[in-house]
């Protein structure tokens, strides 16, 4: 049995949100300008620096990721006028937020990237790779490690890297509370005590899971629940009338307040 160091071994993992219009054309740039920087990150398309929820960047530290860095437009020539703005703005709220979650503020890195800058995103990359570095490696990553941190000499050349307890007890949970929220929903409408049930089916991209609007309670087969279920449905309210009778949510416990506000 050979020990691996977990430390010396891990190169970090980043992700990177990168604004289509600036940073991924900047990016594109550094590829065809032969510019050199490290291959840590994984990029994220996204159209605007300013349409990142907070949430998919607490989510990729919570799923493993050593570190992420949203780049978007430099002040002033944002293709949306001000998306940026907006984006570094949650930036300042978001540190602080994940300062108090008692996650380390540097894992997570804002910049700006125009499209001719292909060589400032190379710098940027290698930067931000020294800097998460130092950091050393996530909670998450060192867990799933170091129940593989031991390889058999009878096939070193396949590392197997099985899903971690957490997240099979995760799993589990999340499929009998699917049951029952699919068993409530068929009762809701069975009893006619709504008309319709706003709530989460299969089918986007990544596994990310879709909001849905289900009238009968056949169709309540079709709701899921699991740890992909990250859009607020809440919004989907406001477009239903009162004509069409009382309808029930799917909602976290983060989307309450926006269902209090509508309510308001």
């Amino acid at each position: 049995m050979a020990q691996v160091n977990i430390e010396e071994n891990h190169s970090p993992k980043i992700v990177a949100f990168l604004c289509t219009w600036c940073s991924y054309a900047g990016a594109d740039l550094a590829g065809t300008g032969r510019n050199q920087y490290p291959p840590n990150i994984r990029v994220i398309r996204i159209p605007c620096s300013g349409r990142i929820n907070p949430i998919y960047i607490i989510k990729a530290l919570l799923e493993g990721a050593d570190g992420v860095m949203v780049s978007g437009c430099h002040p002033g020539d944002c293709h949306y006028l001000v998306g940026n703005y907006y984006a570094r703005r949650r930036f300042v709220v978001l540190k602080k937020l994940l300062t108090t979650a008692g996650f380390d503020p540097d894992k997570i890195h804002f910049t700006w990237v125009s499209a001719s800058e292909g060589a400032r995103f190379a710098d940027v990359i290698r930067e931000v790779t020294e800097r998460v570095s130092a950091l050393g490696v996530s909670m998450e990553t060192t867990a799933t490690m170091k129940e593989t941190s031991t390889m058999t000499e009878k096939d070193s050349s396949v590392t197997e890297f099985p899903q971690s307890e957490r997240y099979r007890d995760d799993s589990a949970v999340f499929q009998e509370q699917e049951e029952e929220l699919r068993t409530l929903c068929k009762k809701l409408l069975e009893d006619g005590l709504v008309s319709r049930i706003v709530g989460f089916q299969q089918g986007g991209e990544m596994g990310m899971s879709l909001p849905c609007i289900i009238e009968t309670p056949e169709e309540a087969d079709r709701l899921v629940w699991n740890n992909r279920c990250v859009p607020n449905l809440s919004g989907y309210l406001s477009e239903l009338s009162e004509k069409d009778g009382k309808a029930a949510i799917v909602a976290k416990p983060c989307d309450a307040r926006a269902v209090v506000s509508l309510i308001k």
